[in-house]
């Protein structure tokens, strides 16, 4: 349940900071109040993440010897995927880079978050990380593929925000299915403790 927590704080945290960047490039009046309306609106979310977070770890350990061992085993898994997914950083943005195609940073990157998800929602048995991969890589995809690259959100080319906003209610809708999976953990653990 800390993992499924952790990783919907992470969702939350990471999402918002690219979609308020997007609003924030996009500088028009609209997007600049959506902007506020956003982050203030954020606090929220981000403080039932932790309280939640908070209740789990009131909880009693009852892990096993063999739990631990899945545990460590699906760590193993987990840091192979993010080291694969950052190698793929640093392959991918020098490249694009170098070649002088700064616009296909913002879509590439999201396509390998996407992609990073898949194998993370077979480690966790998670199966909503698939869905959450897939869409993902359909906003990059939609953006390289549908959305043309001299088209523009306020003064910034959407190639560099359309990643960002679309994939931020991806996230977080995400995130809250992982925060009332935990929170459902939490009620039922304390029922069964009285």
């Amino acid at each position: 349940m800390i993992g499924l927590c952790g990783a919907a704080l992470w969702l939350m945290v990471v999402s918002l900071g690219f979609f308020l960047l997007s609003l924030w490039m996009v500088d028009t009046s609209k997007a600049r109040n959506l902007f506020f309306v956003v982050a203030v609106a954020a606090v929220a979310p981000i403080a039932i993440n932790i309280l939640i977070i908070r209740s789990v770890l009131q909880l009693p350990n009852n892990t096993s010897g063999e739990q631990m061992a899945v545990r460590r085993s699906m760590h193993r898994r987990f840091l192979i995927v993010v080291g694969g997914e950052v190698a793929a950083f640093i392959i991918v943005n020098p490249v694009c880079a170098v070649m002088r195609h700064y616009e296909i940073i913002v879509p590439l990157d999201v396509l390998i978050v996407g992609i990073h998800f898949l194998p993370l929602a077979w480690i966790f048995q998670v199966p909503r990380y698939y869905l959450m991969g897939v869409l993902f890589c359909l906003v990059a995809a939609l953006t390289l593929f549908v959305v043309p690259e001299s088209m523009h959100f306020g003064r910034v080319r959407a190639w560099y925000v359309f990643p960002g906003l679309g994939s931020a209610p991806v996230a977080w809708v995400t995130a809250w299915a992982n925060l009332w999976e935990a929170w459902k953990f939490v009620r039922i653990s304390r029922t069964n403790s009285r």
